[in-house]
């Protein structure tokens, strides 16, 4: 069942009875653990049918359903930065077509100033659009 915003936009349900206006709903999602090997980095997905490591901190999500165009929208979160307090971690978007997004996890610390990509073991990203 699609996961959908609420009437009013304050919260999140579930669209028992189908009569939610599609343009709400949440088009795709996952949880991934970047350090494990390829085939075992996700761990939890909706419309995702599989995914593409391309190196350190660089991933495609590829739909299972393709989007209706590429003007999505793509949030996303990771898991505990390793190097201290001093570490900012992010995930970016490198490319989005109706099929696929990609993006690349890094961070940059005070040891990695300029920046580093990074496999998290947590990644998630959540994908909203028409």
């Amino acid at each position: 069942l699609p996961v959908v915003l609420d009437s009013d936009a304050t919260g999140v349900r579930v669209d028992y009875d189908g009569s939610t206006n599609q343009t709400r709903i949440a088009k795709a999602w996952a949880e991934i653990d970047g350090s494990q090997a390829a085939a075992s980095m996700i761990q939890s997905s909706y419309n995702i049918s599989s995914m593409t490591d391309h190196g350190t901190g660089q991933y495609s999500f590829n739909f299972s359903t393709a989007m209706t165009d590429a003007l999505y929208s793509v949030t996303s979160g990771i898991g505990h930065v390793t190097d201290g307090a001093t570490a900012i971690g992010q995930v970016l978007i490198q490319d989005k077509s109706t099929s696929l997004v990609k993006v690349s996890s890094r961070y940059t610390s005070a040891s990695s100033p300029g920046g580093a990509d990074y496999d998290y073991n947590t990644i998630c990203i959540l994908v909203f659009g028409n």
